[in-house]
């Protein structure tokens, strides 16, 4: 990355009337070796940043501008109001705006990969669901925009395919990954309730749960590892990710993708968020864990578990169930308790020293204080106001309350189909179905799609 490769960059983009507007290049994330969570991040950039953004740029003929140190064509920038969107406000996106804005004026965008620039990135568990959570509500903003809209009717349809999927369509295949989820238990209860064997259906949703834990993200980082690394190598770096807990980590970061996405669809309210990217030694309190992940994390890993232990129970005979049947239903609904096992117990898992007795016993006695507390600031109960308010439009701020009460009411949708089918398949006459009935509905009552 000499003065030769400098003056070549500076040469993609010729002097006078030429098309190109902007040359972007390769990052190295050199924070890659401070701990696992940094290698997890570097690992997405580093696939984003090579062999996606190489897609993007041929044949995809959709790459934009993503915040990276890309060089601009001056004269093109002056006369075009500057790089950044026009708002009054920061806006989370503007530098994908500035892309936009390039292709919309007939202009063209490079990508080179002789050149590269040290990066570093995020290192905690916080600061990472922090960005993606600003990227995330970002392309919420993006998919409302006018620059989406008219790039959606000047591409043709193979290079708007590519866009779709390296950028908003991502986060949109993210939120369908995420509640098909939470639709797969839902179904797969339905048919314990209903009495249905079908091995066919059952056999089909094993299939599909194999994709739905971002498997095919994965073998995008793998082959940029094996063109870096070489076969044998790369393979030893999966293994190893695997073991420390990559799974988990994806899991949990396409939660906090799916979740900001859509609330910002929802309700708006994307902002920029400052992350910082320095050293994480000291250990988060389970109370912050619980305000920054509960509602959007813990509290569907919370309802899948539900979803799961009545699976569990609908399949059961007189009460009880054997071995060789809990194998089986495990290995049915291996899937979705990954996706607890990673919403739930994740952020203890990337928290410093969170196994330690003294701390645990600290976090259980600040907790309970927190819970219990009478305060109208500092309390769960102010915690979860400031989010149910925004569901219910306390605050007015939605436009419409005709959809507000709609959105309200076909969230319940699927608990009220469950309680049609329980019902229609108890005895109502014998008093262990009675119990039976009650259990369920209790259940039921407090069981809500995620994002409710």
């Amino acid at each position: 990355t000499g003065p030769t490769s400098n003056a070549d960059l500076l040469d993609e983009i010729p002097k006078g009337k030429g098309r190109v507007a902007l040359v972007g290049f390769r990052e190295w994330i050199f924070s890659e070796d401070s701990g696992a969570l940094a290698e997890f991040a570097a690992a997405t950039e580093k696939s984003f940043g090579t062999t996606v953004q190489r897609l993007m740029h041929w044949p995809g003929a959709s790459r934009f501008h993503y915040g990276h140190p890309d060089v601009w064509r001056r004269s093109f920038v002056a006369t075009c109001g500057g790089v950044s969107k026009a708002n009054k406000g920061l806006h989370v996106s503007e530098d994908v705006f500035g892309g936009y804005n390039t292709i919309l004026r007939g202009r063209d965008i490079k990508y080179v990969d002789y050149i590269a620039v040290g990066k570093g990135r995020d290192m905690s568990m916080e600061t990472i669901c922090l960005f993606e959570a600003k990227i995330a509500s970002g392309n919420g903003e993006q998919v409302l925009s006018r620059e989406v809209r008219r790039l959606g009717h000047s591409m043709d349809f193979m290079r708007l395919m590519t866009w779709y999927h390296t950028g908003n369509g991502f986060f949109i295949n993210t939120a369908i990954t995420m509640l098909s989820v939470h639709a797969t238990v839902w179904v797969m209860l339905l048919m314990s309730f209903l009495q249905e064997n079908n091995t066919v259906i059952q056999n089909w949703i094993s299939a599909v749960q194999l994709l739905q834990l971002g498997t095919l993200s994965v073998v995008v980082y793998w082959i940029t590892l094996v063109l870096d690394v070489g076969l044998f190598y790369s393979v030893w770096i999966i293994v190893k990710q695997v073991l420390q807990g990559s799974l988990m980590f994806y899991i949990f970061r396409a939660q906090t993708s799916a979740y900001s996405f859509t609330q910002d669809l929802f309700f708006g309210g994307a902002k920029y968020l400052a992350t910082g990217r320095g050293y994480k030694l000291q250990h988060t309190k389970f109370k912050d864990l619980w305000q920054r992940f509960g509602r959007s994390h813990m509290y569907f890993g919370a309802v899948l578990t539900i979803y799961c232990l009545a699976i569990i129970a609908a399949k059961s005979h007189n009460g009880s169930v054997n071995g060789r049947e809990l194998g089986g239903i495990v290995l049915a609904i291996w899937a979705p308790i990954l996706v607890i096992v990673s919403l739930l117990f994740g952020p203890f898992w990337f928290t410093p020293f969170a196994f330690r007795t003294e701390i645990i016993q600290s976090d259980i006695d600040e907790t309970q204080r927190w819970f219990l507390s009478p305060s109208l600031t500092n309390s769960w109960q102010s915690w979860n106001k400031e989010f149910t308010d925004v569901w219910s439009n306390a605050h007015n701020k939605q436009m419409g309350r005709l959809a507000t009460c709609i959105r309200a009411h076909a969230m319940k949708l699927p608990t009220v189909l469950m309680l049609i089918a329980v019902t229609y398949r108890l005895d109502l006459r014998a008093g262990s179905d009675i119990s039976k009935a009650v259990v369920i509905i209790v259940i039921a009552g407090g069981i809500q799609t995620p994002g409710s």
